[in-house]
């Protein structure tokens, strides 16, 4: 078996719903499940060979796992907060935790006058583990407002606002695959990395991602067992969201020992098992399947052996859909096998959020003063923006409102939403160049010439953008949206922004 490894950075923002509601509020997943990149593998998959395509996509050798929030130059993959973990009412994780299956509450004498603690139930989180240590890690969100789009007057509905959440442009996501067959790795590597497109939205303005090769560390399983009462136990860890199905194939919240390949069963009252439910997107019929059910990430499983397991024994990946990203367990997790008087853990928490895409001012204070400071400092940005686009389509809109910029301004905003920089931008649009061979004649004999092939500079459309000096009126803009002092290059958000504007307007 191989396994490959893999950083995703988010180059705009990914919309990737919890739920399949097309009313109401929208909330974001907060992690890249598996089945995206194996979405990735096959749109390729009539290029594959049959016997390729039954074990990459059909077999369940080659597992795609879920991608997590990683801090800047992370070394650890992190992992969602453990259900096992509690801690007191008033009090932070980080002050004070306790591992549920060694906590009880009869010997618990710390609370007001004597009494037992009120505990409370880690449900959120992502944390880099290490040792007792733990850092953690912020998947930031964006919320945006947007209008539903009248294609036959090309402009935007009356009275028909949504909002989508998405996780934050600039973050970094680590995930793993692996595959049984190592002769199929490189495929798989030349398929996934590079730009692709996930999520929602992807035609618009969302779901563009790079992934590339990384390295970075995993808590591994082990065999090791922890004594209550004299029995012999080991938690069962969900690292990914898992799916069973009983002997009638249908979905089980209950699976066996038998099913986390272990021989013994699951004491449920030491356990801590959260669910779920959604219904995952056909790309190929363009609609969504049955609803699946499972148990979600970070549950944890005690279970009580009648035979201890050796490390050849315990699988990577438990129960349905393995492919897809369900099913990563970790087993004999150190953190949840070990604990002090009463379950009290030595876990010293620390806070270490990952780099954001937008530069924030640097604000002494309380997390939520900084929190408004960058929210205050996009928003400010944006009004800029919108005053310059509207700025720009007063003063020459009658410049391109002989109708023949229509398709040129679509395809515009296509290379902004690709390319995030002004010098990117300017050279795609403008600078492109390209050393093309030629036939000499005799009033040239040159067999070689440097011929522009910016999109705006070349073709049929070139003398319509020379003409009245568009292009130069166009390329100012963009270089004064991409060196603005105060906000940075706006270069991008600015350009999609007016090609959308300039389109309703021709």
């Amino acid at each position: 078996m191989k396994t490959l490894q893999f950083k995703c950075k988010l180059l705009s923002d990914v919309i990737l719903n919890q739920r399949a509601a097309t009313e109401g509020n929208q909330e974001s997943l907060t992690f890249i499940p598996g089945n995206c990149f194996l979405g990735i593998v096959a749109k390729d998959y009539m290029n594959f060979q049959p016997q390729e395509q039954a074990e990459i996509f059909h077999s369940g050798h080659v597992r795609f796992g879920d991608a997590h929030p990683a801090s800047k130059d992370a070394k650890t993959r992190s992992l969602h907060v453990p259900a096992s973990l509690f801690y007191p009412k008033l009090k932070s994780l980080s002050e004070e935790s306790y591992i549920h299956h060694f906590y009880s509450r009869s010997d618990d004498k710390n609370g007001i006058q004597g009494q037992p603690q009120q505990l409370k139930q880690c449900r959120e989180g992502y944390y880099e583990f290490a040792e007792n240590e733990a850092n953690a890690v912020e998947s930031l969100k964006n919320f945006a407002i947007k209008s539903a789009y009248d294609r036959t007057l090309r402009r935007s509905k009356d009275s028909q606002m949504f909002g989508y959440e998405g996780l934050e442009k600039g973050s970094e996501f680590y995930f793993s695959v692996e595959i049984d067959n190592e002769a199929l790795a490189p495929i798989i590597e030349e398929k996934l990395t590079g730009r692709k497109h996930v999520g929602r939205s992807k035609t618009a303005q969302y779901g563009l991602i790079e992934i590339t090769k990384a390295s970075f560390q995993e808590i591994p399983s082990a065999p090791s067992l922890f004594s209550i009462n004299g029995n012999s136990y080991i938690t069962v860890y969900a690292d990914g969201r898992l799916i069973f199905l009983d002997e009638t194939g249908t979905a089980t919240f209950q699976p066996t020992a038998q099913m986390l390949g272990l021989n013994g069963e699951i004491d449920w009252e030491k356990s801590q098992i959260r669910t779920f439910q959604y219904a995952p997107w056909n790309g190929k019929r363009q609609t969504r399947d049955a609803d699946r059910v499972g148990i979600e990430k970070g549950s944890v499983f005690v279970v009580k052996l009648h035979e201890p397991p050796t490390e050849s024994q315990l699988p990577s990946y438990v129960g349905n859909y393995k492919n897809e990203g369900f099913g990563k367990v970790i087993y004999g997790w150190n953190l949840l096998q070990k604990a002090g008087e009463n379950g009290q853990t030595a876990l010293q928490l620390t806070h270490k959020t990952k780099a954001q895409a937008t530069e924030t001012r640097a604000l002494e204070g309380t997390p939520l003063l900084a929190f408004l400071a960058r929210k205050k400092h996009k928003n400010s940005s944006s009004v800029y923006i919108y005053e310059q686009v509207n700025h720009f389509v007063k003063m020459y809109k009658p410049l391109f409102s002989q109708g023949k910029f229509s398709s040129q301004w679509g395809a515009i905003r296509s290379i902004a939403l690709q390319h995030p920089t002004m010098n990117k931008i300017l050279l795609e649009l403008f600078d492109k160049k390209e050393l093309k061979k030629r036939e000499p004649s005799p009033t040239d004999p040159r067999t070689e010439v440097i011929e522009s092939i910016g999109y705006i500079t070349h073709g049929i459309k070139a003398k319509d953008w020379k003409a009245k000096q568009r292009d130069k009126i166009l390329r100012e803009f963009i270089e004064k949206m991409g060196n603005n002092q105060e906000y940075g290059d706006l270069s991008q958000r600015a350009l999609v922004n007016l090609a959308s504007e300039m389109a309703k307007k021709q």
